[in-house]
């Protein structure tokens, strides 16, 4: 991945672009790699939930709990956010941000710690943001591209800062706090 990136960088348009500091900063490594598979994440997703759909009746009733129907749908789609954030904490820990943690203990807070970040995000944003805007911006679409700028935002903050940070970062933060 690595090597597709600096050869990309090498090219004439993008090399003159990565000599504005701006353009450096958001063409960087980490933050193209992060938005890359965070699309391969979302294909993830799509594809899981359709493959569900192919295989059972979408709107077959599994249970009924006091007054909420549990259909197919809600199997798919969790099984589809489940899947699309395994693949995600794979990509993340591996490619993006290079975590070089191999302890079971170590790996096990790091997907906790992302799991919960992404549980929170998608509470906050698809739940939170977007029952707020409602009330301001009269288009879904426009509501669910807000929500989900937010939440890329949120989700990388808090890969880059609690799931993934590493030994350098730890060391930054308490440098940073001694000065």
């Amino acid at each position: 991945m690595r090597k597709l990136y600096n050869k990309v960088v090498s090219w004439g348009f993008v090399k003159k672009l990565m000599q504005v500091p701006f353009f450096a900063k958001i063409l960087s490594y980490e933050i193209v790699t992060y938005l890359f598979f965070g699309v391969m994440t979302t294909v993830v997703n799509f594809v899981i939930a359709n493959l569900f759909g192919l295989i059972t009746d979408q709107n077959t009733v599994l249970a009924e709990f006091g007054g909420i129907t549990v259909r197919w749908e809600w199997v798919s789609q969790f099984a589809a956010w489940l899947g699309a954030v395994l693949f995600a904490f794979v990509t993340n820990k591996l490619l993006v941000f290079e975590s070089h943690e191999r302890s079971a203990v170590g790996v096990a807070k790091e997907f906790l710690s992302f799991l919960g970040g992404r549980v929170l995000s998608y509470v906050l944003f698809e739940f939170g943001m977007v029952e707020i805007l409602y009330r301001i911006i009269p288009s879904l679409n426009i509501r669910k591209i807000i929500a989900a700028v937010f939440t890329i935002i949120f989700n990388y903050i808090v890969s880059k800062f609690v799931s993934f940070r590493t030994q350098d970062d730890a060391k930054d933060r308490e440098g940073m706090e001694q000065s």
